[in-house]
């Protein structure tokens, strides 16, 4: 998964760089790896409403608390949860840690919407996994935005105060 990540970054013609480490399962595991590079950490949480039909990708600034009400609010949509495993498996091919804006390049179908913080939006760097815990890839959301749009995602802003708890 890490390879077809790193090659679709190349066909992008983004500039990144990857930083491979001990698997991560939690934003605390990942600050304390020590390897911001003067990144902003995405958290990503996958999420879907309550018949299952419906996903999202949410990366949100990892300092953020997260509520699926307001989430809903702010989305205009009933009630979310976070899909479970086999949603995770079925429609990115990954597993629970691994969640990454590059996941959708293995959502063939372009089921997930993609949801962006709209904190992170022009941030310098940003980093998250690039489909694989055991590693962290640091690029400029501009360039993230281009490969996801490349893909053919068009990606949501939300305003996520309430949900950061401010």
């Amino acid at each position: 998964m890490k390879q077809k990540t790193v090659d679709f970054l190349n066909k992008c013609g983004v500039p990144f760089d990857l930083y491979e480490h001990e698997p991560v399962h939690t934003m605390e595991e990942c600050a304390a790896l020590d390897c911001s590079q003067g990144a902003s950490h995405a958290k990503n949480l996958f999420l879907c409403n309550r018949q299952g039909t419906r996903f999202y990708l949410l990366l949100a600034e990892a300092h953020k608390a997260f509520k699926t009400s307001e989430f809903s609010k702010a989305m205009g949509i009933s009630r979310v949860s976070f899909a479970n495993e086999a949603q995770l498996m079925d429609k990115l091919s990954l597993t629970p840690g691994a969640v990454g804006p590059l996941a959708l390049i293995n959502d063939e179908s372009r089921e997930v919407t993609l949801v962006i913080d709209a904190d992170l939006k022009g941030a310098p760097r940003v980093a998250f996994h690039p489909n694989d815990n055991a590693a962290s890839v640091f690029l400029a959301m501009d360039d993230m935005e281009r490969c996801m749009r490349r893909l053919g995602y068009e990606p949501v802003y939300l305003e996520l105060k309430g949900i950061g708890g401010e």
